[in-house]
């Protein structure tokens, strides 16, 4: 699954796009992992690090050490889940 896929995307014109999980048989647990980043119900450092007043550029993912710990990090970049994405 690529990554712009789990996100909505608004068009010039105002249409959404859904993603394309949604037309897509996933099992409970990926569900619930995407439903997570899509609400904001995550422990990502980026969210975490709001409430702890870090500065942004201070918020670096825990699992790879590099880059702030975004849902888009989380989801496109980070190098743990490189193979998962492949």
């Amino acid at each position: 699954m690529h990554c712009e896929a789990l996100f909505l995307h608004m068009l010039q014109d105002g249409f959404i796009i859904k993603p394309s999980d949604m037309d897509t048989h996933l099992s409970h647990v990926l569900c619930i992992v995407i439903g997570k980043l899509r609400t904001s119900s995550h422990q990502l450092e980026i969210k975490k690090g709001r409430y702890a007043h870090k500065p942004m550029d201070n918020r670096i993912c825990q699992l790879c050490h590099w880059g702030v710990e975004s849902k888009e990090h989380y989801a496109c970049h980070c190098s743990i889940f490189y193979k998962i994405r492949g």
